[in-house]
């Protein structure tokens, strides 16, 4: 393992730790910054051990083209705006995490080796982020002071709704291993691992309160059992499979929701809540649908330009209000971008989306029988729950939308160096485990 990868390990595992910051950057920021120099110095010094090929490097140009489509945008909606120093500051943390992060993440996912070891780096984030709001559900740690109503937690998050961002994105990595083994032989004490640890993240998900969560891991269960089915359809020849375990994901679908619509969790007591007039979910929905609508009707005004972006308050600093429009109900992601940087910013941002979802669906179908396919099922589920949460809220300037994107980036990288080394003669590691 090298430095570069080391380093970028420990960063990934920080991730969600956006609330710890040391002169203003997370902890994580400043890790992938020292990831970043590591790289830059091998390869000025002609050293690339540990690292990507040079091939490999470089992502998708459609990806590429969306980013500089959508940056271009938000610079010069930015330099039109009441505040340009701090819409600048919004653009520059979006190509961050858009060219730079992206760029440190491949250069260190070098084989299937490393980007397992991403993945487990996630995978802690996620846990270590899920049992401490499950901890400050049930006030045994409360590592986050901050009162946002209702008992939602947040953990080391500045919001609910980001550490629900966070966690959701992470799920499936957690919870695909439970169905489809790395390895294809399921082990009884591992498996039970992956159990609990899916159980904990679905109530550190409650926890935060977000009932888009509920919508969004809906929407992403029901994508991945259809590219399963569509990528084992696929095959020539596939071996005949009991029903057991589709019976048993429906039954404990089933079983989940009973026991979250009966309990006392967060999120459970806003729907009740909702439904009989007692929570403030009423208003906080009808206000964001006010804003939602405002921008539809405004959509002429912004052709070319937004009024700037701005950070929202759930991750960060909070905004101000221009036009009679307050930025924090615009909680739409396409909505929002559309509203701050532009209609090209926005159509940027849909290449990108449509981009890395054609990458996820085609690794699904390629990666099926070998040890790659719990890693494609996971990003994949994380990828469908993060766009899904995206039509709730103001998400394409924070790293946990970004997050499945980059690890969908690594693994295409990964899956065509092996693909492309068999056809040379020097497999790396293609061999199926069915």
């Amino acid at each position: 393992m090298g430095v570069a990868l080391g380093v970028s390990l420990l960063a990934m595992a920080t991730l969600s730790f956006n609330a710890t910051r040391v002169a203003g950057w997370s902890v994580s920021d400043l890790l992938f910054m020292a990831s970043g120099g590591v790289i830059a110095i091998k390869l000025l010094a002609s050293d690339e051990r540990f690292l990507t090929p040079r091939r490999a490097r470089r992502g998708s140009q459609l990806v590429l083209a969306g980013v500089v489509l959508m940056l271009s945008g938000a610079t010069l909606s930015a330099l039109g705006s009441w505040t340009p120093l701090e819409s600048t500051m919004v653009v520059v943390r979006l190509a961050w995490s858009t060219l730079v992060w992206f760029w440190i993440l491949r250069s260190v996912c070098r084989d299937r080796q490393a980007l397992f070891s991403m993945v487990n780096a996630v995978r802690v984030t996620v846990l270590a982020s899920a049992v401490l709001a499950v901890a400050g559900d049930n006030g045994i740690l409360q590592v986050n002071a901050k009162d946002f109503g209702d008992g939602r937690q947040a953990a080391f998050t500045y919001h609910p709704g980001e550490l629900m961002n966070f966690l959701i994105a992470g799920f499936f990595l957690v919870a695909v291993p439970v169905l489809v083994p790395t390895g294809g032989r399921h082990r009884p004490f591992a498996t039970l691992g992956w159990a609990a640890g899916a159980v904990v993240v679905m109530l550190g998900i409650f926890a935060t309160g977000s009932t888009s969560a509920v919508v969004a891991l809906g929407a992403a269960l029901v994508a991945v059992v259809a590219v399963v089915l569509y990528s084992g359809s696929s095959r020539v020849r596939r071996r005949r499979r009991t029903p057991l375990t589709g019976m048993l994901v429906i039954a404990g679908a089933v079983a989940g929701m009973f026991l979250l619509f009966t309990s006392d969790l967060p999120v459970a007591e806003r729907l009740t809540g909702f439904a009989d007039g007692t929570s403030n979910l009423d208003d906080s929905l009808a206000s964001r649908s006010a804003a939602n609508s405002e921008i539809i009707n405004d959509f002429d005004d912004y052709l070319l330009v937004g009024i700037g972006p701005y950070v929202e308050e759930a991750v960060g600093p909070s905004n101000i209000v221009s036009n009679g429009k307050p930025h924090n109900h615009v909680h739409n992601m396409h909505l929002k971008m559309l509203y701050e940087a532009g209609l090209p910013a926005m159509i940027g941002l849909w290449i990108i989306v449509v981009t890395v979802a054609h990458q996820a669906c085609r690794l699904v179908v390629s990666t099926r029988g070998t040890d790659l396919y719990p890693v494609a099922l996971g990003v994949f589920g994380g990828f469908v729950a993060a766009n899904v949460s995206s039509m709730f809220g103001p998400t394409a300037f924070a790293r946990h939308f970004w997050l499945s994107y980059a690890l969908i980036g690594c693994l295409w990288a990964v899956r065509r160096l092996e693909l492309a080394d068999a056809r040379e003669g020097r497999p790396r590691a293609v061999e199926t485990v069915t």
